[in-house]
C-alpha cells in the first residue's frame, strides 16, 4: 500500500465523532470530518453510526482507490443497494478534485469521508481548491463535463461548503438513500 494513502476502518462512530471501537485495532480517524456551516446542509456526525475515511494525493490514479475504498465499505455496512451510486458519485467527487486541484510536483491531499445510518450514505470529498463546484452544460460531442449532472441524478440532494478550518479549502457532499 502507497504510504501516502491513509484509510480508517469501517466502524461505528462515537458521539462525538472522533473515536471508534471496532473489534480489530484501527487505523487512526486521522481527519476529523469538516463541519458545515449550516447543520440542515449536512446532519451532525453523531446521526452518522457507521464511518470510513480515507486520504490520498490528488492524482488520476487515485480514483480508482477511492472507489474501492467506497464498495468496500457499503459492503461491509451491509448496503449492497448503494454500491453502485456510491461508486459513481465517489469517482466524480474526486475527479473533479483531482482536476480542480490542477497538475503540482507534489499532489495536494484529496479526502474521502463516508459516514451510513444504515439506509442512507453521506459521501464527503474536500480538497485544497478554493472555486466552488458548478455543473457544467456538456454538450453532445464532449467527453466531459457531466460529473455533477451525475451526481445530481443519483443522490437525493448535493451541494458544498467552505471548510478552511480542516486545512483544505471545500468539502462537496452527496446524500445517496435506498430507492
Amino acid at each position: 500500500m502507497d504510504s501516502a494513502i491513509k484509510v480508517g476502518l469501517s466502524a461505528p462512530l462515537s458521539a462525538e465523532g472522533d473515536n471508534r471501537t471496532p473489534a480489530v485495532p484501527p487505523v487512526p480517524f486521522s481527519q476529523p470530518i469538516p463541519v458545515p456551516p449550516l447543520a440542515e446542509q449536512v446532519a451532525a456526525a453523531g446521526q452518522w453510526p457507521l464511518a470510513d475515511y480515507m486520504e490520498d494525493r490528488a492524482l488520476p490514479e487515485s480514483v480508482a482507490g477511492f472507489r474501492a475504498r467506497a464498495r468496500q465499505a457499503l459492503r461491509d455496512w451491509g448496503l449492497p443497494g448503494l454500491i453502485e451510486a456510491a461508486e459513481l458519485v465517489v469517482s466524480e467527487l474526486v475527479t473533479n478534485s483531482v482536476t480542480a486541484t490542477g497538475p503540482r510536483p507534489l499532489a495536494r491531499p484529496v479526502r474521502m469521508w463516508l459516514l451510513s445510518d444504515r439506509s442512507r450514505v453521506l459521501v464527503v470529498v474536500a480538497d485544497s481548491c478554493v472555486l466552488p463546484p458548478v455543473p457544467a452544460q456538456a454538450d453532445e460531442e464532449s467527453d466531459g463535463g457531466r460529473g455533477l449532472l451525475l451526481v445530481d441524478a443519483v443522490s437525493a440532494r448535493w451541494g458544498w461548503y467552505a471548510c478552511p478550518e480542516s486545512g483544505l479549502a471545500k468539502a462537496v457532499w452527496a446524500e445517496l438513500a435506498e430507492p
